[in-house]
């Protein structure tokens, strides 16, 4: 019985499995080119949601405690905390911009919260949607009380938005990003 079953030759598949392998090479350089994009920016999200949420309690406490100062040009001048509320507003309406890792070397106003949180504010060119070229907005920098830093820059809220939520003290640091962001005014 077992006489009759053959032996046949195996063809030899060397140059048949190429163009599978082309095939799952492009085909998982297409799902990571969607993958990775969609996860740094759900994370992108996030963080920006924390940062609101964290600088939220910041503000709580800092009404609570009357605590909140306002730093511009090196000088120190009590913060009204009710004026938080209305900034986080205006902030959280510019969207979430994108996230940065270095801080700018130029002035900035600086608001301290009290329980060791703090937020910076700065005028910025930032660069445009699909390497455009660089628009008017500012530049965000919230430190928690643990000490996690979250930046991004927002081209949708402009320096002369701010003037009811900061302090008339910041009015000369106002008027120097109006007029860097606004020249023929």
């Amino acid at each position: 019985m077992y006489e009759q079953i053959r032996k046949t030759k195996v063809k030899e598949r060397k140059g048949r499995d190429l163009p599978l392998w082309i095939g799952l090479a492009a085909s998982a350089a297409v799902i990571l080119s969607v993958i990775i994009p969609v996860v740094i920016g759900a994370y992108a999200q996030h963080n920006y949601h924390m940062m609101f949420q964290e600088m939220a309690r910041s503000s709580v406490y800092s009404r609570n405690h009357a605590s909140a100062w306002l730093y511009v040009d090196g000088e120190r001048y009590f913060y009204r905390a009710d004026r938080t509320s209305g900034l986080f507003t205006l902030l959280a309406e510019g969207g979430s911009g994108k996230p940065q890792k270095e801080l700018p070397d130029s002035d900035c106003v600086l608001i301290d919260f009290g329980d060791g949180a703090t937020l910076q504010i700065w005028y910025a060119k930032v660069k445009g949607d699909y390497g455009g070229p660089a628009i008017d907005g500012l530049f965000l920098s919230y430190v928690n009380p643990e000490g996690k830093r979250y930046s991004y820059t927002t081209s949708w809220v402009y320096v002369k938005e701010l003037i009811p939520y900061l302090s008339p003290e910041a009015e000369d640091w106002l008027d120097a990003g109006i007029a860097q962001m606004d020249p023929d005014r």
